[in-house]
Formats: structure tokens, C-alpha cells, sequence
């Protein structure tokens, strides 16, 4: 009977050595990723949106939609343009409007923006490291509303 020299008992262990390394070294990865570290350069070029939502006045809740697109400057600034079509109202077609947004390490945004007549709106966004979507709410009294924001991949809006 031949006796298995001690490094040929080791090399079948070498590949199991391998693809635990490798599936240990995955999670890791995984695991940086799904808790990310986001900027303001997380958020950066053109998106396009769309949202409903309700404004309420007492007992009164008023139906909207809006759609539009945001550019993302990846330091802080934004510009974009929206229609906005509100229940009894005429459609507002291509308002323009101009905002700032701040980026959290764990991927949440808070996000300011001011209309051409000088409206103000507040939202809560979320997004991942790669910045490709960003959810959002908005956060001002008397509103409910969310949408959702996704990176186009040429520059449609300057």
C-alpha cells in the first residue's frame, strides 16, 4: 500500500482553501455595498421623475402629477424643469426650478427646491452608491406625495 506523502494528503484541500476565500471575500464586498458610502457625488447628471401625490386644506385633499427632469450637479446644486398637472387647475407645463441637496454617508439626500415663482418644496431622498435611482418623499406640511428619480444615459437637460 503506498503511503500519501503529507503534501499530496494537502493539495484536494487547496481548492476548498480557494472558494472559501473567495466566498468570504465576496461578502465582504457585498457587505460594503449594501451599506455604501454615498456624496454628493452620488447624485450627478440627468434624471427623469414622475410623481402623485395630494395636497389637503382642511378636509379637502387635492389630487396632482407631476413629471419632469432634474440634473444633478454631484456637489450640491440642481436644476431641472417639471409639468404639473393639480385637480381643477390648468396644467403648468415646463416650470423651471432650481435646488441644493445634501447627501449622507448612509445614501440619505434631504433636497430643496424653489420654483420660478419662488414656491419651496422639501424632500427626503434615498438612493445607493451607484446613484442610478433615488426615491423620494416630500416632507412639507399638508403633503403627501412620493416618486421616484432614474439616471437617463445621455445629457438631455442642461
Amino acid at each position: 500500500m503506498n503511503r500519501l506523502s503529507m503534501r499530496d494528503q494537502k493539495w484536494p484541500l487547496l481548492p476548498t482553501v480557494g472558494l472559501v476565500t473567495l466566498i468570504l471575500l465576496s461578502a465582504s464586498a457585498f457587505a460594503t455595498e449594501a451599506h455604501g458610502t454615498c456624496t454628493a457625488a452620488t447624485m450627478h447628471g440627468t434624471y427623469v421623475y414622475g410623481y402623485t401625490g395630494y395636497t389637503a386644506i382642511g378636509s379637502t385633499l387635492t389630487r396632482f402629477a407631476v413629471a419632469g427632469l432634474v440634473v444633478f450637479n454631484g456637489k450640491g446644486a440642481s436644476h431641472g424643469i417639471w409639468t404639473t398637472a393639480t385637480e381643477g387647475e390648468p396644467v403648468k407645463r415646463q416650470s423651471t426650478f432650481h435646488g441644493i441637496y445634501n447627501v449622507n454617508a448612509d445614501c440619505s439626500a434631504t433636497e430643496i427646491d424653489t420654483d420660478q415663482d419662488g414656491n419651496t418644496f422639501h424632500y427626503d431622498d434615498f438612493t445607493q452608491p451607484g446613484g442610478q435611482e433615488v426615491s423620494f418623499v416630500q416632507t412639507d406640511p399638508n403633503v403627501v406625495s412620493s416618486g421616484t428619480e432614474t439616471r437617463t444615459q445621455g445629457i438631455l437637460f442642461h
